[in-house]
């Protein structure tokens, strides 16, 4: 089950054609509602600073 790729090259100011042009009489499918999406509980960013100041904590404690 492969797709076949057609690829098109463009002239400058050409209007590429459409794969799968939609009928004008057809209504368009309500968008389905976007799940809200939760934070990661830690970023890279986070981790970085985390590991930062336990670095810096532990060279503190040895001195």
């Amino acid at each position: 089950m492969s797709k076949r790729i057609k690829y098109v090259y463009l002239q400058p100011g050409q209007v590429p054609p459409q794969a799968n042009p939609q009928p004008k009489h057809k209504q368009p499918a309500p968008a389905p509602q976007p799940k809200p999406q939760k934070p990661p509980v830690m970023d890279g960013l986070a981790w970085a600073m985390l590991l930062a100041v336990a670095a810096l904590w532990a060279w503190g404690a040895m001195a």
